[in-house]
């Protein structure tokens, strides 16, 4: 299992190289020998990750003993305590691969060569802490298989009478993982995706709806990564009224976004645009004029929320009345990340207010 995980985490990195080539081609701006190498040592980087030595999973060894050497035995932990354990092993699974999903994603749409690589770095550091952590999420399997035939050995003490199944069907660690052998233990439940509250901030907060990698609020203008299909349903139920979609419609390979917005019943307003040469005066000013005019709540995306922090930068300074500094923090937060970009803004912003 910790092989996959290695495995998993360089198919991640070919996978984010080899998206960021394609990119490439889209963008002639950013051909370069550097972005080149850089591409080739994230793939390298990622597989190398398979080289490096495991703390765990040796012959004779556990984490933090050497081989040869016994194990300290713990005391056994309670069902409950196991159960903790459990969730919190999944959480983590779960987030770190949200978050690496997310970097990918700001990776494959920087705006210029610096972001690239700047969002390149954030990714191969996550890639490594990931790789570090897998020893203790090692010894946190090795746990909960351990609680499992203590359940398992109490039963067929008892030959399967009442007191061993009744241990495993009250363990709530068990019925967290839907049961064991078909016995005990509560069946499988789907976990529902975090419903949208369509809420009105004063200030810019972390928001969670559906599987949206990267989301904030603010007076009922919604700012996020690409959303999932099923996410439009969770934003609608929390009363969203308007999308708009800041990319070109051949970027979303998976499903058409217009369709599956306006077939639950929402505004769809699509305003492409990619990267720092189609970031034009009359870009801005549209953004501008939606988030003004169209009926919220808003729900503002691009791929990553880089190019959301772009349009949202100008917005807050001439029409929220915000410092450039103030508003500058915002967009960043929200995941404005390219320097072109924020160029861009800015010399928008100081001949409009001339």
């Amino acid at each position: 299992m910790r092989m996959m995980s290695q495995i998993a985490l360089a198919a991640r990195a070919a996978w984010a190289a080899g998206r960021l080539a394609t990119a490439n081609e889209r963008k002639p701006s950013m051909r370069s020998p550097t972005t080149a190498v850089m591409v080739g040592i994230v793939g390298i980087a990622g597989l190398s990750l398979l080289a490096l030595p495991r703390a765990v999973g040796q012959p004779g060894t556990s984490a933090g003993h050497s081989p040869g050497q016994p194990a300290a035995t713990a005391a056994p932990m309670s069902c409950e305590g196991m159960a903790q354990v459990r969730e919190q092993m999944m959480a983590r699974m779960k987030a770190g691969d949200e978050k690496l999903a997310a970097l990918a994603a700001e990776m494959n749409h920087a705006g210029d060569q610096a972001a690239t690589v700047a969002a390149m770095k954030d990714l191969l550091n996550e890639m490594v802490a990931q790789r570090q952590a897998m020893p203790q999420m090692a010894g946190m399997h090795q746990k909960m298989m351990a609680h499992m035939m203590g359940h398992a050995m109490q039963c067929m003490e008892d030959k399967g009478g009442a007191g061993g199944m009744k241990s495993m069907q009250d363990c709530p660690m068990m019925k967290g993982m839907g049961g064991t052998m078909g016995q005990g233990g509560d069946a499988p439940q789907a976990t529902a995706p975090a419903e949208h509250r369509a809420i009105t901030t004063d200030t810019l907060e972390p928001y969670e709806c559906g599987t949206i990698t990267r989301l904030h609020t603010l007076g009922g203008v919604f700012l996020a990564s690409q959303p999932k299909p099923e996410d439009f349903a969770q934003a609608k139920k929390g009363g969203v009224k308007t999308v708009i979609n800041l990319r070109h419609a051949d970027e979303i390979k998976d499903f058409d976004e217009k369709k599956v917005v306006e077939s639950e019943g929402l505004k769809y307003i699509n305003l492409p645009w990619d990267g720092p040469a189609e970031l034009t005066d009359e870009v801005f000013d549209q953004a501008r004029e939606q988030l003004k005019t169209a009926e919220r709540p808003i729900l503002l995306h691009c791929a990553s929320a880089n190019r959301v922090g772009a349009v949202w930068l100008p917005y807050r300074v001439l029409d929220g009345g915000l410092s450039w500094d103030d508003a500058l923090a915002e967009a960043k937060t929200v995941g404005l990340k390219s320097p072109d970009y924020e160029a861009k803004a800015k010399d928008y912003i100081q001949r409009r207010t001339k």
